[in-house]
């Protein structure tokens, strides 16, 4: 019970949710431990001669307390003993947490590299945007492609185990625990599956990616590369900067500028840019961390980069410089 417990405090390391008390329960039933945050179901196998549905936050301090505590069910409540210490548990109805329906027997096989592929494309999903599609990335028969309205970013990766929308919380979920062996989705969720016996569901997020970016990616694909490399001097001159900048950066022909609340900083070096640019930081980080050429001449127009496998645009600001 131990390592089950381990396993699901591993994915989902925030299970309380006060507005639903489902989400603060752990059930025991036929050989599986289940839990949920909402958005991920998961089911651990688990040895124990017990069916229960007790509060999680107390199930785990009560196992994690000693190495092989002795259980037992009385009445309502469940007993562990750890050496001079009892601890006495309540259990709820299982009506409180009903169970949901395992994976399919159509499971596919799980694609060596796709997690690399979604931990390289996770910098450009945000947690908490106003469009859905903003928080997952995008799955096609090529690859993936993820957008926060700034940046679009596309990734090869030919014929992808799973398509659609994956939200981030998926992904967060793998990185944290391992690639699943096989995998399934439809319309409304997606079904990962280990070689144990573990398996989780996941929601879908309600919405489609937007029609206008995937248009998009199928200009990128056609597009020449940039001339532009960004050599590791250059790149370590932005972000020194990022020590002095406030939520701008400026890059000219010869300088790169960061304005904070208090002092300022100018770097004497060369980029291949027509005048001033601007660009908010939060977003052209990311960018820098995976682009190896970049038109940056292109601004105010979003610009075209490439990187190890990639490709994206992204889009500079507008107003000027803050001061």
């Amino acid at each position: 019970m131990r390592e089950a417990i381990q396993r699901i405090k591993r994915v989902l390391p925030d299970k309380e949710n006060p507005l639903a008390p489902m989400y603060e329960l752990i059930r025991v039933s036929d050989g599986y431990m289940h839990a949920t945050d909402g958005n991920l179901f998961i089911a651990v196998p688990v040895s124990s001669p017990f069916n229960f549905t007790a509060p999680g936050k107390d199930l785990v301090r009560a196992v994690l307390f000693g190495d092989n505590p002795e259980i037992e069910l009385t009445g309502e409540f469940l007993i562990f003993k750890q050496g001079r210490s009892r601890i006495k548990i309540p259990i709820v109805s299982d009506e409180k947490f009903p169970l949901l329906e395992p994976p399919p027997e159509n499971m596919r096989p799980w694609t060596e590299g796709f997690l690399q592929a979604l931990r390289k494309i996770r910098p450009f999903i945000s947690n908490n945007a106003q469009h859905y599609w903003a928080m997952g990335a995008y799955a096609h028969e090529k690859g993936l492609a993820a957008t926060n309205n700034v940046v679009l970013v596309d990734m090869d990766f030919d014929n992808p185990p799973l398509s659609g929308l994956l939200p981030f919380w998926l992904i967060d979920t793998i990185e944290r625990d391992s690639p699943p062996d096989t995998c399934f989705d439809d319309a409304t969720k997606v079904y990962l599956k280990w070689k144990d016996g573990t398996w989780l569901r996941s929601l879908r997020l309600v919405d489609e990616f937007p029609a206008q970016p995937i248009a998009m990616l199928v200009q990128m694909r056609a597009r020449q590369d940039p001339e532009w490399e960004i050599s590791d001097e250059w790149r370590q001159a932005y972000k020194k900067s990022l020590e002095f900048a406030g939520n701008e950066i400026v890059v000219t022909p010869d300088a790169i500028i960061a304005v904070g609340p208090a002092s300022e900083i100018t770097t004497k070096i060369e980029s291949r840019c027509d005048g001033e640019t601007f660009w908010d930081p939060r977003y052209l980080g990311p960018l820098l961390d995976v682009a190896t050429h970049w038109d940056i001449s292109e601004y105010p127009k979003p610009t075209y980069f490439i990187g190890d496998g990639l490709r994206g645009i992204c889009v500079g600001r507008i107003r000027g410089r803050n001061t």
